[in-house]
């Protein structure tokens, strides 16, 4: 029976890609090759269908309003003057839509330009319609459209061009320029136009559609084509329109109603309601597909292939297979099929000019379409079957098993952030690396494929490792000790840091979020887990080394250590990033500022209460119970004369003050760093005996905690933030430095003036001066990192402070909290002094012949030993985290199942493994 086909239809063969997602059906694979969601439509759009049904909107029906509603969504983004009534025709998709305006306007013969590469659908249209398809090429990387390369192609007999922009497959959205140019063309050699505007909506880092009929002289030239299928979801309902001059627009209806007579009645019911549907539903949209196309383009760049150009907008990415790999696009994904059960598209079906042989080096047989409109699940799946097939040159390896798991080589991963967020991922066996967006610099197949800033976790990671250095080796060299009150020394560098860190990885997850009441639950939750951690660590139920009990009495718990003290920074930061940012892009600096200037003025709110309750506030007489120096055993009440404003000394100052009326003077730290200064040690810096005719309150059993000096606290978190959110709107890596160097060095030099008009530096009560010296040494030292990690690629020499910082949780319990240590001593030999502990610890102050250095020796190879284990636990893809990551606010209630995470990632309750986004995310930790 063939040869009683048309001559058309023997041209045409089966859809490659629809054959690929028929193929993934059948083999039950992953299908990444067709471009329809499989997540579900939005809920308002599928009841109004459904209400569209019962109420009996089943029969052949034009609903005027989507018209009425098109006509003002022209004029509102295009400024243009559409007829509701004469100028649009709703069909049955786009396609149709497309299709009926090629039949409206071409003849036999009329030649049609196409950019290529190109949607095949054009070229088929075109060639029923009997028309000449021509095909100008695209310059890759960056499909730039060449002017001379469009007017060479431009003949008397060329009657249209067709632009698709956002552009399938490319993900290009054509420039002003080139739209001008474009222009410019029609005008000149009176040509129509016909553009296909389907992800006018998806668009990414602030590009913004353009339709070409905007430009002057064009809109009584063009035909506007799109649809509902790609904004909400809903490929399978088939509502288009094209939007033209009234006599073409007629031609389109009356194809139209030839071919299929109407679109879906109740489909149309319900698109009028998607149309109408708030501007929030369409940036959460933008949003969400920006995020997905993040963790596509980390992950494809991790396994090695060549992506210079993200995506500008629709929902595909167009990959380039490395040069060292030999294989085609055809057989790369007949691999990718085969053996990790992935379905692609081979990028050939979407060129058209003549091919070149693969010796030639020709790019056309280089590149494979990935779809990234699929769910977390389905694209983490697909990361983890990818990771655990590719090669460090980027090519599939043969394996007989697809169950068999294979670590992907270090050298293969690629930096979160490069230069104009281009993927290059580093290649150098010696010096610079290659990363992938996963959590870390050598993650196996099953660790969170989340987007990582390698430097945000090596910052992290070394002040976990400070902090294990100033815990374990500060009684030994009291100088890098906390200071006993005034002064700054090493060990006051680690809270700043911790905090500084929480606030970089809150502007990274918060960056996107389509529900602000689900992002403020979160948030509101993963700040009570982290501060009963902090009850649970640091509360006094675990006693440390050398004291083999534990327990606490509620009535003395410790109320804010350190990681309840950074719950209250991560909540206030969090919960303005929430609520008190603008939602305008940043397009210059002027809008930079317009998006955070109210957050900017809660910080300053902050601190100006801060100040005002430090200095005003009337600190009276107090007094409190002690051990009598007259009779042992018993207790004595010692009365402390203040009745001053304004003291920093530590009987008399505000935020002791305020802790002992709130939190009780038994609740608060019992081991005072005050009692290690000159009043009242003579041993200071160190603790010792007390000098004669020391003051009264050097007996005080406590120290201040610090709920007012938590508030100042918490603008070292806003600092963070700041540091953030340029390293969100500034792509270019020495502009990020720039900017970061701008704000960090007046900081120091604050810090230090504020030192000299009297404002002392102050860990206890975290004064002015102490905040800006800590948060600029932060942004100093996460400054030269990024500098080091993620724009020279040299991260070997940082690789055990990487893996610390990607599971900071663990490290921070068991060893700066001593869990892991006290464990040990429970195992001893005859008396408790004989553990492996103690026993390793004497071993080396006895080989150097000295007590401080070689406890310093033997804390130096503890942070080793905990940095080994990291490593461990991350290529096992073993990550402890406090809760889901906050990137997955940006899901509505589709809660992913491993992030790389957002608010406080590092302290976490949850081993992660392959799950996708974290990204809000973090991204990052502290998290």
């Amino acid at each position: 029976m063939e040869e009683k086909l048309s001559s058309v239809a023997k041209a045409f063969t089966p859809s490659p890609i629809q054959e690929l997602s028929h193929l993934a059906q059948r083999c039950n694979a992953i299908n990444l090759a067709e471009g329809f969601p499989d997540f579900p439509a939005p809920p308002h759009i599928k009841n109004a269908a459904v209400s569209a049904i019962n109420s009996d909107f089943n029969q052949y029906r034009h609903v005027q309003g989507i018209c009425d509603h098109l006509a003002i969504m022209a004029k509102k983004m295009h400024g243009l003057d559409v007829d509701p009534l004469t100028d649009i025709a709703i069909c049955c998709g786009q396609t149709e839509a497309f299709a009926a305006a090629v039949f409206a306007i071409i003849d036999q013969g009329d030649e049609v330009i196409l950019f290529d590469p190109s949607y095949e659908t054009y070229e088929g249209c075109i060639t029923m319609a009997r028309g000449v398809p021509v095909f100008v090429a695209l310059d890759p990387p960056h499909w730039t459209l060449d002017p001379n390369k469009l007017m060479q192609s431009i003949t008397g007999r060329t009657k249209a061009i067709v632009l698709n922009s956002p552009q399938n497959p490319t993900g290009k959205v054509f420039t002003k320029d080139e739209l001008e140019t474009i222009a410019e063309v029609c005008c000149r050699r009176d040509c129509l136009a016909i553009t296909d505007e389907v992800y006018e909506h998806i668009t990414y880092d602030n590009e913004k559609h353009i339709s070409l009929a905007s430009f002057t002289g064009m809109q009584e030239r063009t035909i506007i084509t799109s649809s509902l299928s790609k904004t909400f979801s809903v490929t399978g309902w088939r509502v288009g329109w094209a939007i033209a001059p009234a006599v073409i627009a007629s031609a389109i209806r009356n194809i139209h109603v030839k071919i299929t007579d109407s679109a879906p009645a109740p489909f149309q019911e319900a698109a009028l309601t998607a149309l109408r549907s708030p501007p929030e539903y369409f940036e959460s949209l933008r949003r969400e597909y920006e995020l997905k196309r993040d963790y596509i383009v980390k992950f494809l760049a991790g396994v090695g292939f060549k992506i210079q150009f993200k995506p500008q907008g629709s929902f595909f990415l167009f990959a380039e297979i490395p040069e060292s790999c030999p294989l085609s696009d055809v057989e790369y994904v007949t691999e990718l099929i085969k053996q990790a059960g992935v379905v692609a598209v081979p990028g050939r079906g979407f060129f058209h000019k003549k091919k070149f042989s693969r010796e030639d080096c020709s790019y056309q047989n280089r590149y494979i379409r990935f779809a990234f409109c699929k769910s977390d699940d389905t694209l983490a799946a697909a990361a983890q079957k990818l990771g655990e097939l590719s090669e460090a040159s980027g090519c599939l390896k043969r394996r007989p098993k697809m169950s068999t798991l294979i670590d992907l080589a270090e050298e293969q991963r690629a930096p979160l952030l490069n230069d104009d967020d281009d993927i290059v991922p580093c290649s150098s066996s010696n010096g610079p690396e290659a990363s992938t967006p996963s959590p870390s610099p050598s993650a196996s197949p099953t660790t969170d494929p989340s987007q990582r800033l390698s430097s945000l976790d090596v910052f992290r990671g070394l002040t976990v490792a400070l902090m294990i250095l100033v815990d374990d080796a500060g009684g030994a060299f009291p100088s890098i000790n906390h200071s006993p009150w005034f002064g700054v020394t090493l060990a006051d560098f680690v809270m700043p840091f911790f905090l500084f860190g929480v606030g970089v990885s809150v502007s990274l997850a918060f960056k996107k979020m389509s529900s602000k009441r689900m992002a403020t639950k979160k948030v509101i939750l993963r700040t009570l887990k982290l501060f009963l951690l902090g009850l649970f660590l640091q509360g006094g139920y675990f006693h440390g080394r050398n004291h083999l009990t534990y327990g606490v009495d509620v009535g003395k718990i410790r109320w804010l250590g350190v990681l309840q003290r950074i719950s209250i920074g991560y909540l206030l930061a969090a919960m303005s990033e929430i609520w008190l940012v603008n939602n305008n892009m940043v397009d210059s600096p002027a809008t930079f500022v317009r998006k955070y200037y109210i957050q900017w003025m809660f910080a300053f709110l902050l601190c100006s209460a801060y100040m005002c309750l430090l200095y005003g506030l009337y600190v009276p007489n107090w007094d409190y119970e002690a051990l009598s120096m007259t009779f042992p055993g018993a207790s004595e009440s010692q009365i402390v004369h203040c009745e001053v404003r304004g003291s920093l000394e530590p009987p008399c100052n505000a935020v002791g003050l305020i802790d002992r009326i709130i939190l009780g003077e038994h609740h608060l730290y019992q081991r005072p760093v005050y009692r290690r200064t000159k009043e009242c040690s003579v041993n200071s810096p160190d603790y010792g005996p007390l000098p004669p005719n020391a003051p009264g309150w050097c007996l005080a059993p406590f120290d201040p905690e610090g709920i007012l000096s938590s508030l100042m606290a918490a603008i070292t978190c806003f600092v963070g933030l700041h540091f953030g959110h340029i390293l969100v709107h500034f792509k270019g890596q020495m502009q990020r430095v720039f900017l970061w160097s701008i704000l960090l060095f007046p900081l120091l030099i604050a810090g230090y003036v504020f030192e000299l008009l009297g404002i002392p530096f102050c860990k206890p009560l975290y004064t002015l001066s102490y905040m800006c010296i800590t948060a600029g040494a932060s942004g100093l030292f996460l400054t030269i990192i990024y500098c080091v990690v993620d724009v020279k690629c040299f991260r070997k020499p940082t690789r055990l402070l990487e893996w610390m910082g990607m599971n900071a949780l663990i490290i921070f319990a068991v060893a700066a909290c001593d869990l892991f240590p006290a464990a040990l001593q429970g195992f001893y030999w005859r008396s408790p002094e004989n553990n492996l502990v103690d026993g390793t610890e004497m071993l080396f102050q006895a080989m150097l012949h000295s007590r401080k250095w070689g406890t310093l020796v033997f804390v130096l190879l503890e942070i080793l030993f905990w940095g080994l284990v990291a490593g461990f636990l991350h290529m096992k893809g073993i990550y402890i985290k406090l809760s889901m990551a906050v990137q997955t606010l940006d899901h509505g209630t589709n809660v992913s199942k491993g992030v790389g995470d957002g608010g406080m990632t590092e302290y976490c309750f949850k081993i992660k493994h392959s799950s996708f986004l974290s990204v809000r995310r973090d991204m990052q930790k502290e998290n």
